[in-house]
């Protein structure tokens, strides 16, 4: 049994920094097997439950997010008249930061611009569970509720996904014995985009935590360490650090 593409549901999207760089055709012709398919150009696609733009932007997959967590959002209004706040939190883990979570080692890293309509969503869950006025300090939301924001939610699925998915990492190589013999190597990149890439970004931060912590063999136990190093730092600087504002920051 082989598999086939299905031409009719078949897309193409070209990637570009900037508009003026797509071609001007919509359609792209190709021949198989004596046939011959037009093929659509799209800006956006879904694939595996996450929207791709020619653009990386990720504008469409952060308003599909939004439009499904505002009807839950309803919801949770309804259900803080007779749930206690131990189990909205419940409720929160399993339907919102589940969707945060999905494919966010690919678009966590954009822009914070971009991010910004999800993380006020976010918020105003948070809001709703614990109580507190639309004026509440976002730091003191989080802080008090133990819960990752999106930036920390990206640091925190990345660094796990590198660590027990790279099977050979690249180590920085040195004659001598140096404070810097554990680093994994960087890719060189020359775009800001490609900084944004997981492939960049996932060893960039896994430089940064402490030894102790790289040495743990249980993911189990590695999870619950770098929750606990990122509720103690500051979210800021965790945000400096994806968007490259700061290189290195010793956590």
């Amino acid at each position: 049994m082989s598999l086939t593409i299905n031409m009719d549901k078949t897309k193409y999207m070209p990637f570009t920094c900037n508009a003026c760089c797509l071609p001007s055709y919509n359609q792209l012709t190709i021949a198989t097997r004596g046939h011959h398919y037009a093929l659509e150009s799209v800006a956006e696609i879904k694939y595996l439950g996450v929207y791709i733009d020619n653009h990386l932007k990720w504008e469409y997959h952060k308003n599909y997010t939004i439009k499904k967590l505002q009807g839950i959002l309803y919801k949770f209004k309804y259900l803080k008249k007779h749930l206690p706040v131990q189990n909205l939190i419940t409720l929160y883990y399993a339907l919102v930061e589940s969707h945060l979570r999905y494919g966010i080692v690919i678009w966590g890293s954009a822009l914070r611009c971009h991010l910004k309509a999800l993380e006020t969503i976010q918020k105003r869950f948070l809001k709703i569970i614990f109580s507190r006025d639309f004026r509440y300090p976002s730091n003191l939301l989080y802080s008090e509720g133990k819960i990752l924001d999106l930036r920390q939610l990206y640091f925190y699925c990345s660094v796990q996904k590198y660590k027990f998915t790279t099977k050979e990492p690249n180590l920085l190589f040195h004659y001598y014995n140096t404070r810097n013999r554990n680093l994994h190597h960087l890719p060189q990149v020359g775009k800001s985009l490609t900084q944004r890439s997981f492939a960049y970004l996932a060893p960039k931060m896994y430089n940064q935590l402490p030894e102790s912590i790289k040495n743990l063999i249980h993911k189990s136990t590695f999870k619950i360490q770098i929750k606990n190093l990122l509720f103690n730092t500051s979210r800021q600087i965790i945000n400096d650090l994806i968007e490259s504002k700061i290189l290195t920051v010793k956590l």
